[in-house]
């Protein structure tokens, strides 16, 4: 019997929902606050070590994943309702999962006939569909983020005219609606 064993630091190792979420286990027998040994396939296994207890099997430093690519992960599914299945467990999103795969078929399309379908066409698909959902999460988190600066600064604006519209006893109007304009 042939097996896969990947080894990948993690920041976080509690994060068991999100694989659970993915129709993932961790094997109890090997899993402890250090490492977890991660079931994906039959013959398929990773194994997620905390970065400080990976840092004791090498003596290279590891990749800071916000500015390099550590590792590129691609899982192969028989058909496009296995996909859809994957990708819909990933993001909890029927109908994102459906849109993602049809962004993903379409971009099939459009490389395949330029390039040539790949030797393992599933694991494209696959790798695709990630990305693209990826794409998608952090575009969603940025639109998140920039909504929250948006919202904070409406309150700042909204507390400096009111700062403002209360000296409006002691200054003309005219120089209250210059303030407010230009502030």
């Amino acid at each position: 019997m042939q097996a896969d064993f990947r080894e990948s630091p993690v920041r976080n190792l509690k994060r068991h929902d999100f694989f659970k979420a993915l129709g993932l286990n961790f094997d109890p027998a090997f899993t402890n606050d250090d490492a977890g040994f991660l079931v994906i396939g039959e013959n398929i296994f990773a194994m997620l070590l905390v970065e400080k207890f990976f840092q004791t099997s090498t003596e290279k430093p590891l990749v800071d994943t916000h500015r390099a690519t550590e590792a590129l992960v691609c899982l192969s599914c028989e058909s496009r309702a296995e996909m859809d299945n994957f990708v819909a467990r990933v993001v909890r999103d029927v109908v994102l999962a459906e849109e993602l795969a049809q962004d993903t078929v379409v971009a099939a399309l459009e490389h395949w006939s330029a390039a040539g379908v790949p030797e393992k066409p599933g694991a494209w698909l696959m790798t695709t569909a990630k990305n693209k959902a990826l794409d998608r999460l952090r575009q969603h988190a940025l639109h998140t983020r920039k909504h929250e600066e948006l919202g904070r600064d409406m309150n700042a604006q909204e507390l400096h005219v009111t700062r403002i519209s209360s000296t409006r006893s002691t200054q003309p109007a005219k120089t209250i609606s210059a303030m407010i304009c230009c502030g």
